[in-house]
């Protein structure tokens, strides 16, 4: 039997029209009920008679209806119509990375930074359930909805933490441009070789084309800060990666936004700010201020010299008080001179 507008799957979703084919699968536009769109895909009857790829199939479905989180697409059930498996998801409307990319070229590093933190978003969601996604590419994120947001939409070569991953002969399964060192060697994997597929989608973003290696030049117009994430996401060794998905959030958000609050934290940012500028610097105003000390205690010097030839030429108590005054006055106008000096 072959799926015809109007076909209605599990007694719940009604087919619409076809809007993709792969070579394992088409997908359908659909309607849950008679009330809001889903997408629907059916695995290809050349296939249905597989077990490892119906089981595949399977898999994806029930992986991927694990996680809830505005940044993965969701699924919404699977089952079987006509003994082919099939699984319904939300309908996001808009278009994926690879078109927005093929026709835009690169994208302003902020807009490329924004994409790929709701990216890690859903990432961290799929790691925290143990999923790893190893086939992350602009192909399987999808760009729609209000905002707009980014969505992770494939489950097709994930693989539970610490479980084999798929292969498909001596390959593994998914897009080796896209691919860590250790996944395309057939090695251990972990959250770190996702991180990597997450800086190849990132350098393509920001230049409009794939990375030779992790030193590979990102260009002037990408954030210094910004490229030197890129670098560390691109590492050979996992080790020299960040440690999760929120780690490698954090770090882009910080690039782009310095001053930003970090997400995972209670207390709030401490912005440093300049000391206010002084008319003069404090090292040239300390040098002023000696000097007027020393004329200070110059004239002290000389008034005390003339205090002497005063006494003895005026004589008495009144040659001594006029002294005084004279003193004291001549002291209080040095004092005001020695204030005035400051800034």
């Amino acid at each position: 039997m072959v799926e015809a507008p109007a076909s209605i799957l599990a007694g719940r979703f009604r087919l619409v029209r076809v809007v993709g084919s792969g070579g394992f699968g088409t997908v359908w536009l659909a309607t849950e009920r008679g009330e809001r769109r889903v997408a629907v895909k059916i695995l290809n009857r050349e296939h249905a008679a597989d077990p490892e790829l119906v089981a595949r199939f399977e898999r994806e479905a029930q992986l991927g209806g694990n996680v809830d989180h505005p940044n993965v697409v969701r699924v919404l059930g699977h089952g079987r119509h006509d003994g082919r498996p099939f699984m319904a998801m939300e309908w996001v409307e808009g278009q994926t990375l690879r078109r927005v990319l093929d026709r835009r070229g690169p994208l302003p590093p902020h807009e490329a930074a924004t994409i790929a933190r709701q990216v890690l978003a859903g990432l961290a969601e799929i790691h925290r359930r143990g999923v790893l996604l190893l086939d992350i590419k602009p192909g399987n994120i999808m760009i729609g909805g209000t905002g707009p947001t980014a969505k992770i939409v494939d489950f097709g070569a994930a693989c539970r933490l610490g479980e084999p991953y798929l292969f498909r002969g001596d390959q593994a399964l998914g897009t080796p441009a896209y691919m860590a060192p250790e996944q395309r060697a057939g090695e251990t994997v972990g959250p770190e070789t996702d991180l990597y597929a997450v800086g190849v989608v990132l350098f393509e973003m920001l230049t409009g084309r794939l990375p030779r290696d992790a030193d590979d030049d990102l260009g002037p117009a990408v954030p210094p800060d910004l490229a030197a994430v890129v670098r560390r996401a691109l590492a050979s060794d996992p080790a020299a990666r960040f440690r999760s998905a929120a780690a490698m959030a954090r770090a882009i958000e910080q690039a782009a936004l310095p001053l930003a609050p970090i997400e995972d934290t209670d207390q709030r940012p401490v912005v440093h700010r300049p000391a206010p500028q002084l008319r003069r610097a404090p090292s040239r105003w300390l040098e002023d201020l000696d000097a007027e000390l020393a004329s200070a205690m110059r004239s002290v010097e000389r008034l005390s010299e003339g205090f002497d030839r005063v006494a003895s030429t005026i004589g008495g108590w009144a040659g001594l008080a006029a002294a005084i005054v004279i003193v004291l006055l001549l002291l209080v106008l040095i004092q005001r001179g020695v204030v005035g000096a400051g800034p």
